[in-house]
């Protein structure tokens, strides 16, 4: 009996030892491996390293052809309806304006909105009627979104992102008017060229005091050469709502408006610099409209995205206040949320 319990316990330790041993090397093994699919790099080094980071030659775009097939949309309309929106609606007050102005519209579309918060993309995909949020992409930047694999993948499921890489450094003999383009635009060439509606943020990237920033005119240049029409939009509140560096929205469900303005069409002759200082007007006009009316829009008094005297740290407080409505007043509170 000894000798038979002896037996079975060296056979238990054993299998113990190697199952262990398994543990172990895939311990190691996950060490080794690049889970986010990207050669981390110094950045000093970055000028001199091969294959690294950012680039439309050293990392290619990721794919996300499959987030626009019938199975993909399916599960997106899903993840949205059951979790998007319930989300945020139960954390920010959302509300929209204008939206009729997308009903007469065919073919198309892009919708250049301004850029304050990682929240502007699901406040837009929230007030977009049913048909137009399914057949709409999202054009992003070669951010963080892009650098890891599965982050680049879950965002495409989840908001069928589009990505626009940096484009490369044109050398001297190239024409002023593409020494401009910051990023290269293909990829949102081909997306509205499938039908696809795409909402743009023009600026680059997030705005760092709360102000509109300036334009880029590479989607003016777009719209121009595939004759599609451009909806202006402006979002107001998620400044305040998701500021930078937050990981989730503020307490008190802040309100956030998102308006949208007259459809605005290239015209015959006009540069891709006019243009987009008109989508820039129009973007600035609906989020002055938010704080003031439609009056003193009309006659020239703005607000809040014409304040080129001002502080760095004056614009940031002003911008992070809870917004309301028209110019109307801030309701008071006994306490703060």
């Amino acid at each position: 009996m000894r000798r038979e319990l002896a037996a079975w316990t060296a056979a238990r330790r054993g299998s113990t030892r190697r199952l262990g041993e398994t543990v172990s090397d895939i311990a190691t093994l996950a060490c080794g491996w690049q889970w986010a699919r990207r050669v981390k790099v110094a950045r000093t080094a970055i000028g001199t390293a091969v294959a690294t980071v950012k680039g439309a030659d050293e990392a290619p775009p990721v794919p996300t052809g499959w987030a626009r097939t019938p199975f993909a949309v399916a599960v997106r309309d899903v993840l949205q309806t059951v979790l998007l929106r319930p989300v945020i609606r139960a954390e920010v007050a959302v509300e929209s304006y204008g939206v009729n102005e997308l009903a007469g519209l065919s073919g198309p579309t892009i919708l250049v909105a301004n850029h304050a918060s990682h929240l502007d993309v699901g406040a837009v995909l929230c007030t977009l009627p049913a048909a137009w949020r399914d057949r709409s992409a999202v054009a992003l930047t070669s951010d963080r979104f892009f650098h890891a694999f599965w982050k680049a993948s879950a965002t495409a499921l989840a908001f069928n992102t589009v990505q626009l890489p940096e484009s490369a450094q044109q050398p001297e003999s190239t024409a002023p008017a593409e020494r401009t383009r910051r990023f290269d635009v293909d990829p949102l060439v081909d997306v509205l060229s499938q039908g696809w509606h795409v909402l743009v943020f023009p600026e680059g990237g997030r705005t760092r005091d709360g102000v509109i920033g300036s334009f880029h005119p590479e989607v003016a240049a777009v719209a121009a050469q595939l004759g599609v029409t451009v909806v202006p939009v402006g979002i107001r509140g998620t400044f305040t709502a998701l500021p930078q560096g937050a990981r989730w929205a503020r307490r008190g469900r802040p309100r956030v408006a998102v308006r949208y303005g007259t459809a605005l069409r290239p015209q015959a002759g006009e540069s891709a610099e006019v243009f987009t200082a008109r989508l820039h007007a129009g973007v600035a006009d609906l989020i002055d409209e938010d704080a003031t009316t439609w009056w003193q829009v009309r006659t020239a008094e703005r607000t809040l995205t014409d304040e080129p005297g001002a502080a760095r740290w004056r614009r940031i407080w002003r911008h992070s206040q809870e917004p309301t409505a028209g110019g109307r007043p801030r309701r008071l509170r006994i306490w703060r949320s």
